[in-house]
């Protein structure tokens, strides 16, 4: 296999269809990246199909899984840019969207040191 085959999901987590290229027939992907950050544990994908009546399936929100090189990989379709040509997608791994969550500030019952902190 050349490159993975990948299933294309809806918010709720159902298979829409799948990109494979090596596959005839099926949705071909191309200019494919994966990126890989912080030792391989938050990674980005971005790519581009034809734009076609079953590229429509790729839209923000959606998702994209597949298994490459014995490592699962799960994303969030982030951002489409589509013309009458191609349809190019951004796609972030699920640790990338901690980034949008929002903590409450700590509140210690007691003033430490930093040393005190990293140390507790």
């Amino acid at each position: 296999m050349s490159t993975p085959r990948i299933a294309v999901l809806n918010a709720r987590d159902e298979v829409l269809g799948f990109l494979d290229n090596d596959r005839p027939g099926a949705i071909h992907y191309f200019d494919e990246t994966l990126h890989l950050y912080l030792a391989g544990s938050a990674y980005t994908f971005e790519g581009k199909v034809l734009t076609s009546e079953d590229s429509q399936m790729i839209e923000v929100g959606n998702k994209l899984s597949f298994r490459y090189e014995n490592k699962d990989y799960y994303l969030n379709i982030v951002k489409t840019e589509k013309d009458e040509v191609y349809t190019s997608f951004e796609c972030f791994g699920l640790t990338f969207e901690f980034l949008n969550e929002e903590v409450d500030k700590y509140e210690a019952p007691e003033a430490k040191t930093l040393a005190a902190y990293i140390q507790q």
